[in-house]
């Protein structure tokens, strides 16, 4: 399982960096006024880029140790669970506020993107285990 390590921590990077991607994309946190030509900073955007950034940069590094593992596997649950909820409110409050048909809807939701999470959730769950393994061994 060592020798497998390593590309699943480039794996997890790379998941975390097209989620940062991503909401970069879609969630801009500076949006620039049309009126004024001036940013204005959405706190809401923000706190999704802040995650993000803590799963590509912190999360990574703490899988790269032995002893840090566990943290990064914590840390790495709980912005997947946070993330997932966060994301299932957008879509429905999306769906509530635009009123619009399940089959419209259906395909503009956030699922794909919970999916995303869900596959860095698994590939840091198979880092954590291949550490503990190690450890067994």
């Amino acid at each position: 399982m060592k020798t497998y390590r390593m590309p699943l921590i480039g794996t997890q990077f790379l998941l975390a960096s097209a989620a940062l991607w991503l909401h970069l994309r879609i969630h801009p946190f500076l949006k620039s006024e049309t009126l004024t030509g001036t940013a204005k900073l959405q706190i809401g955007e923000l706190v999704a880029f802040i995650f993000c950034v803590v799963d590509v940069l912190l999360i990574t590094g703490l899988f790269l140790k032995q002893e840090t593992a566990v943290y990064g596997y914590l840390l790495n649950g709980m912005l997947v669970i946070f993330g997932a909820v966060m994301m299932t409110h957008l879509s429905i409050a999306f769906k509530i506020t635009k009123n619009l048909p399940f089959s419209v809807w259906i395909w503009q939701t956030t699922i794909p993107d919970i999916m995303l999470a869900g596959a860095d959730f698994m590939v840091g769950r198979t880092i954590y285990y291949s550490w503990v393994r190690q450890r067994a061994d």
